[in-house]
């Protein structure tokens, strides 16, 4: 089970605050009682950087000549917090 994530505007520090690790166990425990009841064995804290874009995503397409080949560019990028990712190290 993953517990988590928060959101915090130009934040750029990748070391886990034990403060705000705490917050959302806590918050976990009163939506997730059985958290309580059944115990629970923190695995590993992640942190990770969603950059996001001032006006929203950019999703756009391009067509470019490269190394004589005609290909197809697409940008797409800036989403912030949206999406869910995990690496478990």
């Amino acid at each position: 089970m993953v517990l988590g994530g928060t959101f915090q505007e130009n934040e750029k520090d990748l070391n886990p605050d034990s403060k705000i690790s705490e917050r959302i166990i806590q918050n976990c425990k009163e939506i997730c009682p059985e958290l309580i009841t059944y115990g629970y064995e923190i695995l590993h804290h992640a942190v990770g950087l969603r950059p996001g874009r001032v006006g929203g995503i950019r999703l756009e397409s391009e067509r470019r000549i490269f190394n004589g080949r005609r290909l197809l560019l697409v940008h797409h990028y800036g989403h912030c917090g949206s999406g869910y990712q995990v690496k478990i190290v």
